[in-house]
């Protein structure tokens, strides 16, 4: 009993696709292999813009201005809200548990982890790059 039409074109069509997902998969690990060659120097890169940031937005405070023009750039420090990690979370949790000598039987050691389970959110100023407006 032979293939039908139709079984051969569905068989065309499943290996082309199987190709194309292969050939995806490649190109997914080449950009993978790419960007952890320049890991090291983009984490060193962003450790020193962080420190710099801190001082750039410690004089715009200092001298009360709104920000810092530089090469047709403006330079502003803009506050925002930042999700905590759990594991922050955990380890700010376990710092008030040993202060206090809480175990995990107590009713405030569930009072207080059903509250940091809730999404906790930091106050954070980073400093934002704009454009001038024309």
């Amino acid at each position: 009993m032979g293939r039908t039409e139709e079984e051969d074109n569905i068989l065309g069509y499943v290996e082309e696709y199987y190709q194309n997902h292969q050939e995806i998969k490649r190109i997914q690990a080449d950009i993978l292999q790419y960007r952890k060659k320049f890991e090291p120097s983009m984490k060193r890169l962003k450790e020193q813009m962080s420190k710099m940031e801190v001082y750039i937005i410690q004089y715009i405070n200092k001298n009360n201005h709104p920000g810092i023009k530089y090469k047709d750039n403006i330079f502003v420090p803009e506050s925002g809200k930042i999700r905590v990690s759990s594991k922050k979370k955990e380890e700010k949790m376990e710092t008030i548990l040993k202060k206090y000598q809480i175990h995990q039987g107590h009713p405030l050691y569930r009072e207080l982890n059903a509250a940091l389970q809730s999404n906790q959110t930091d106050e954070n100023i980073r400093l934002k790059i704009k454009k001038p407006k024309k």
